[in-house]
């Protein structure tokens, strides 16, 4: 199940399992069946969000505006 929806967490196959065989299961249960079992498809295609920030980060700027009143009602 997994494998075909990888966005399934440990939760939601606990709920499907229930619903399609009536077998109540805990997802402490569905997790470790997954950490022991279950190997993503690693590829992808391409780098990963985290690659590809780190390859970036010197070219990222943040800039914050804002506005502050004073106590004399001045937009600063």
């Amino acid at each position: 199940m997994k494998q075909c929806n990888p966005r399934f967490g440990a939760r939601r196959i606990a709920i499907q399992i229930l619903n399609i065989f009536g077998i109540s299961i805990n997802k402490d249960v569905v997790l470790r069946i997954l950490a022991t079992h279950y190997k993503p498809l690693t590829d992808s295609g391409g780098p990963s969000w985290l690659i590809f920030i780190g390859n970036i980060k010197d070219s990222l700027w943040s800039i914050d505006f804002f506005r502050a009143e004073s106590i004399s009602i001045n937009s600063h």
